[in-house]
């Protein structure tokens, strides 16, 4: 139990960084099919958001279900499958296992751990400030739908695009992880524009502009979610920390006032 414990806290392994091994076969190719997924997702995002919005999807649901959490997550759980599907093919077509993307099924009760633990100050803080600002947490069966979507559709599906292929294969094409880390953090960024924009009814520029801080934000918890990724390069941790935060800020931007 010691032993484990000592593990679990080694110093000389908690501040690094430090991919599989298998990492060093990745190759050009693997790097530039990783932009065209990139690309693909961007696309793939720009399009469903400009359609829902003409379409009007969630008036189309509404009548259907009590909730509108719920009829959020049902709108949007075909994007994720689009956004998986490639994906699965291409690992299919490189021979590559879903281990290689950080689907591995040893050592789950530790992974969740590390995600919560790393998760709480976070929370605290966001809960801290919205509670500061008059926002009060409404318990209510609209949670479990936000609970639900946050980690399945967005959570672990960014988590193993972005940490999980995407970070790991894009080092093929460039050298050097901090470089490779860095240039990811500013594509993980740029990702969440163009719906925000298309939603917002703004130009390009403006948006950057008017968002420069929650950008900022975006590149640095990139880091932070490799850095969790690679305690055992697996996207559990990663994914339980992202989608805990993802669900406290929702669901405090969404409260209502005190």
């Amino acid at each position: 139990m010691e032993k484990k414990f000592k593990s679990f806290i080694n110093k000389d392994k908690m501040f690094e960084i430090r991919f599989d091994e298998n990492i060093q076969t990745y190759t050009n190719k693997d790097g530039y099919i990783a932009i065209g997924l990139y690309l693909y997702n961007i696309i793939l995002i720009t399009i469903t958001t400009i359609f829902s919005l003409q379409k009007q999807l969630f008036f189309y649901f509404s009548p259907y279900f009590k909730s509108i959490e719920l009829v959020r997550l049902v709108a949007y759980l075909p994007i994720p499958l689009l956004q998986l599907i490639p994906l699965f093919i291409l690992l299919k077509y490189k021979k590559q296992s879903v281990r290689s993307v950080g689907l591995k099924p040893e050592k789950i009760f530790k992974q969740i751990i590390i995600g919560v633990l790393f998760s709480i100050p976070f929370m605290l803080i966001i809960m801290f400030f919205s509670r500061l600002h008059g926002r009060r947490l409404v318990y209510n069966n609209h949670l479990i739908w936000i609970f639900i979507r946050q980690f399945i559709a967005v959570a672990l599906v960014e988590e193993v695009i972005f940490r999980g292929y995407i970070q790991t294969r894009i080092q093929g094409l460039i050298k050097g992880k901090w470089k490779s880390i860095i240039i990811v953090a500013l594509m993980f960024s740029f990702a969440h524009i163009s719906s925000r924009m298309i939603r917002d009814n703004i130009g390009f520029f403006k948006y950057i502009s008017s968002n420069i801080a929650y950008l900022k934000n975006l590149c640095i918890f990139h880091v932070y979610f490799v850095y969790l990724y690679t305690r055992n390069n697996n996207v559990i941790s990663s994914t339980v920390f992202h989608g805990l935060n993802n669900f406290i800020i929702y669901s405090y931007a969404y409260a209502p006032l005190i």
